[in-house]
């Protein structure tokens, strides 16, 4: 069972876009998925450095395509949307961090923040730039 899934409500009719965030929650799944089947702190630790690394690396990705839609279709928001890709850049590189020099497990709370940041960012933020595209 998947930890976040995709339905259409999370769909912003840009199809670039949606493939991102499908693919963003593709990556969360496979982080949840890995890390629940680890059998030590060690290979946890090492696993969640990996994996968070790797979205992070495919955020930034993701965040640079958005940013420029953003930027070409006007959307005034653009700004304060920014801000809020930054602070996942720092959320993620802190966590990052913390496995990669703390004897620590990832923790429910640490999933839920990524599906919560993940979730909310798709349904409420996104969809705020996605009548500006196409005018």
């Amino acid at each position: 069972m998947s930890f976040i899934t995709w339905t259409e409500q999370y769909a912003t009719s840009v199809p670039e876009m949606d493939e991102h965030h499908q693919h963003l929650f593709s990556l969360l799944n496979e982080l949840h998925e890995k890390v629940l089947a680890c059998q030590t702190l060690e290979e946890e630790q090492e696993l969640a450095r990996v994996l968070l690394a790797e979205l992070a690396e495919y955020a930034s990705y993701h965040f640079v395509a958005e940013e420029r839609l953003m930027q070409e279709c006007g959307f005034p928001g653009r700004e304060a949307h920014c801000r809020e890709h930054n602070l996942f850049r720092e959320r993620v590189a802190a966590m990052t961090e913390t496995f990669a020099t703390n004897s620590v497990a990832m923790s429910f709370d640490t999933f839920r923040l990524l599906y919560d940041w993940i979730a909310e960012h798709v349904l409420v933020r996104d969809a705020e730039y996605v009548p500006y595209v196409g005018k």
